[in-house]
Order: C-alpha cells, then sequence, then structure tokens
C-alpha cells in the first residue's frame, strides 16, 4: 500500500516479524490479489494490488506490482494559502528481475508512483550472498529515486503552472540473517536514506502568531537536505507445535532532529496441519519532533519551519491479528492451491506538541493535544504455483 507522508514509518505494517529467504532459493511462483484500508493517524488510504512472480527456468525470476490507492488527508492538518487539501488517487507500477548462481541472488528492479500532487521513479539493484552452508544470508542494496512535487490549486484542483519541486534520493541498506541454532534465528537490519532538493510538502501550512495577537498561516520550509538512519535487530525462537516467537526493536534518526524507537512482539502459530495459521503482534513506537517543527509559531518565521504531524514528537501503540487459511484444490490453470487471508491493526496515537486546530472553543496554543485512533487491514487472495 502507498502511506501518505503523514503517517509515520515505523508502524504502518500490518504484519510483525522478520522473513528472510535463502541466497540460492528464488520466489515463489505466485499471484496475489489484495484489497488495502488504513485510516492511522487520522488520513485515509485504501485500494486493490495485484502482484505475479514467475520463475523463467531455474536460474531466473520476475515480479511485477500494479497498485491503486485514493488518499485523502486528515482535517486536522493546515493547508498552506490558495492550495488544496490532499486528496486523490495514486498508481504505483513496479517490475523487478532476479538472477540465481550458485550461492548468490541478483536483484535489479524499478518501479514508478504517479498522482495529482507528485510522481516517483526509482531503480535499485540488491545482492544476497549465503555463507556456511546457508546459516548466514547478507544482503546489500542500494537505489537511485527522483522525485517531483506539485502544488494543487484550491479552486480548480489542478496543477500551479508556477510551482514543481524536485528532489533526488539515495538509498543503502544491508540485512544479516543468521541461524544460530535449529530453534534460534536473528536478523540485522539497517539503512540510510539521503535526501536532496525541495523536501517540503507545497500543500502542508504553518500558524504562527503575529505581534498584534493575530494568526496567520504560511507555507512549509524545510531544510534542502535530509539524511535518515534505520537500524533494527529481531529475533525469531521456534517451538514446534507451539508456535514461534517474534521479537525486536528498531532505531531511527535523522539530520532534522527526529529520534524514534519501537519495539514489536508477535506469535505465531499453525493448526490444522499448516493450513490454518494465526499471527498475534504487538509494537510500541515512541518519536521526538523536528529541530524546526513548531505547532504555533511566534512572529513571522525566518527559517525553516513546519508543522507536519510526521515531524511532531508523539508515541503510537498498536495490537493486530491474522488469520491465513489454505485450500488445496485440484490444479487448475496451473494453481496447486490457494490461501485467503484477513490481517487487522488498531493502532492509537497520542500527540505531545501537535493540537486539535479543529478546536474553536479554546484559544490558539491551547487546543487539546491531537490524539485518534485508527485501523489498518488488508484482505488477500494468494495462487502458488
Amino acid at each position: 500500500m502507498n502511506i501518505p507522508r503523514i503517517v509515520p514509518a515505523a508502524i504502518l505494517s500490518c504484519f510483525v516479524g522478520i522473513s528472510a529467504s535463502r541466497a540460492d532459493v528464488l520466489p515463489e511462483p505466485r499471484v496475489d490479489l489484495s484489497y488495502s484500508h488504513s485510516d492511522a493517524g487520522g488520513d485515509q488510504v485504501s485500494g486493490p494490488a495485484l502482484a505475479v512472480t514467475h520463475r523463467l527456468g531455474r536460474l531466473y525470476s520476475i515480479s511485477a506490482l500494479y497498485e491503486t490507492d485514493r488518499i485523502k488527508a486528515s482535517d486536522v492538518d493546515l493547508i498552506a494559502p490558495s492550495t488544496a487539501r490532499l486528496d486523490e488517487t495514486r498508481q504505483l507500477g513496479r517490475l523487478d528481475f532476479e538472477v540465481r548462481d550458485g550461492t548468490a541472488r541478483y536483484l535489479v528492479g524499478v518501479s514508478r508512483t504517479s498522482g495529482p500532487s507528485m510522481e516517483t521513479s526509482v531503480v535499485r539493484a540488491s545482492v544476497t550472498q549465503s555463507f556456511f552452508h546457508d546459516l548466514t544470508n547478507l544482503t546489500f542494496g542500494a537505489s537511485k529515486g527522483w522525485d517531483s512535487t506539485y502544488r494543487l490549486l484550491a479552486d480548480s484542483r489542478t496543477r500551479d503552472e508556477q510551482f514543481k519541486g524536485r528532489a533526488d534520493r539515495r538509498s543503502w541498506w544491508v540485512t544479516v540473517d543468521q541461524i544460530v541454532t535449529p530453534n534460534w534465528r536473528v536478523t540485522y537490519d539497517g539503512g540510510m536514506l539521503d535526501q536532496s532538493g525541495d523536501l517540503a510538502h507545497p500543500d502542508l501550512g504553518v500558524r504562527f502568531r503575529l505581534g498584534d495577537g493575530l494568526i496567520a498561516t504560511g507555507a512549509e520550509v524545510t531544510p534542502g537536505t535530509r539524511s535518515r538512519y534505520n537500524s533494527g535487530l529481531h529475533g525469531r525462537y521456534f517451538m514446534g507445535p507451539r508456535g514461534t516467537w517474534v521479537f525486536g526493536g528498531n532505531y531511527y534518526y535523522d539530520s532534522w532532529g527526529v529520534r524514534a524507537r519501537s519495539y514489536d512482539v508477535a506469535w505465531l502459530r499453525s493448526f490444522k496441519q499448516d493450513r490454518l495459521s494465526l499471527d498475534l503482534h504487538a509494537r510500541r513506537y515512541s518519536q521526538s519532533h523536528a529541530k524546526f517543527y513548531t505547532d504555533l509559531g511566534n512572529g513571522l518565521p525566518l527559517g525553516a519551519i513546519s508543522r507536519d504531524r510526521s515531524l511532531a514528537a508523539h508515541q503510537a501503540t498498536s495490537l493486530g491479528a491474522g488469520l491465513t487459511w489454505q485450500t488445496r484444490w485440484r490444479p487448475h490453470l496451473g494453481v496447486r492451491r490457494w490461501s485467503t487471508g484477513l490481517n487487522v491493526e488498531f493502532v492509537h496515537y497520542q500527540f505531545t506538541d501537535f493540537r486539535d486546530a479543529n478546536d474553536l472553543s479554546a484559544a490558539p496554543g491551547s487546543e487539546p493535544m491531537y490524539r485518534t485512533n485508527g485501523v489498518l487491514a488488508q484482505l488477500h487472495l494468494t495462487g502458488h504455483f
């Protein structure tokens, strides 16, 4: 699912856990059809997705994904003068090609996301190598992206011909998956993302108090560069018929002063000869605010200023469950078996320096802190070839 900018990145997944595959094994041939919905954080994202993975002999694999999402921003966000509130449909297309060579696997891919207010193109490549009889799997990857943002006019919802933002992104990541014992597995994930260019969101507004006590609004202004770093460690403990425990945490920081931590735990269990799978999980997320974030500034801003909720200090707690059912039918159109499932996650957000400006009963700057509940849900159908 494409998630809008204003949902914290560390709590988006409907699944808690780690996944890694051997370097000498290509992805399983399959077709996935899903529909996802999220109103976490007050924003709404929903839409279908279709993914297909096909093997070309024993050494090659190709994967394709297409999804479309309707994205609508929460009314709690201030909108920059003369701009339209985010409410649009976006399409994502992705294509990956993998090659297996002995104990190594190579991947190259491209993707493109487009909508009325943005366009993004990304190319990526990664190498996965196994060591010590597949006990250790090491993955290195890198990507390059080009982003374009547009301001939509409030009266016509068409692009403002006087504005077009451009930005570049570069990312690198590494994953180490280690089998410690037959029952114990540990995975480390680390990465960084560098961005440069026009990084402000043209539709987001800020508010500030003038000298005469009046409240004025303006457009968000951010620095022209941003470096992000993330590191995570997870363990998976297999207990046979009693299920599997997955637990770990992530730490994130960036050059804008945001610091975030998350901790998660999950219990996975299969029933009825592995035809029925249950996933119960929980996560706790906390974040500090960016250096230039302010809910209500004093005086005309002279530098960077933002009221973006994703840059505010807040905490989030999520509880979720997933259920998957596999059906073995006679082969039909090459499909050996089908699986269907539903994943649901309930999330509570509590902001500590972002106020609900829609509460007109309180004076500006004294409104209650914003809090909200949300649901992330996904229904999927998978055919295994």
